[in-house]
């Protein structure tokens, strides 16, 4: 998965595991309305699957970790909190966090503090109205999108808070980055 605005434009798709061969994937599904995409890698990939955070789904004043690949093709880490339990004009779709992110980290996974996906980085509002402003796609909005989607996935409650260093040891090799040649 990734944010649409990354796929929905794309010629190809190619996704790179830490450590693995680049693979060849294909948009099989697109969501603008949540800014979601469904890709389908083009061959099979052993890889260490996420895990979505059941409950709480989301509270305020919690840590969160993003990683992504933006500047480094071993990956980039930002750390903060959830700063509000809605999006822009309370839309309940996505929350608010203050882990900045970093350009061509939008469409990473969201993490809290135990290691489970909890969102997907869609972007920052850096402006005179809103400071600094992350958003991300809540977790029960993307499990909604897989299930219409027929995908499995693992879910568990949040429990155990681990070290940031811990949360990077148990996602690293399960983060791909998703690169991609855009329509002329």
């Amino acid at each position: 998965m990734t944010a649409a605005h990354v796929a929905e434009t794309a010629n190809s798709v190619t996704v790179s595991f830490l450590g693995k061969p680049s693979v060849q994937a294909s948009v099989v599904a697109i969501n603008s309305a949540y800014d979601l995409a469904l890709l389908y890698l083009d061959r099979d990939v052993d890889v260490i699957p996420i895990v979505f955070r059941g409950l709480p789904s989301v509270e305020l004043g919690e840590s969160v970790v993003v990683f992504g690949y933006s500047t480094s093709s071993t990956g980039n880490l930002t750390v903060g909190n959830v700063t509000g339990l809605t999006g822009i004009d309370n839309d309940l779709s996505k929350f608010q966090f203050s882990a900045e992110i970093q350009p061509g980290s939008s469409g990473s996974p969201v993490f809290d503090s135990a290691g489970l996906v909890m969102g997907i980085a869609l972007s920052s509002l850096d402006d005179s109205v809103y400071q600094l402003v992350n958003l991300a796609t809540r977790g029960t909005i993307i499990l909604t999108f897989l299930d219409a989607n027929d995908v499995d996935y693992h879910i568990a409650d949040s429990a155990t808070e681990l070290e940031v260093t811990e949360v990077v040891a148990t996602i690293r090799e399960a983060v791909a980055k998703v690169s991609h040649s855009q329509v002329q």
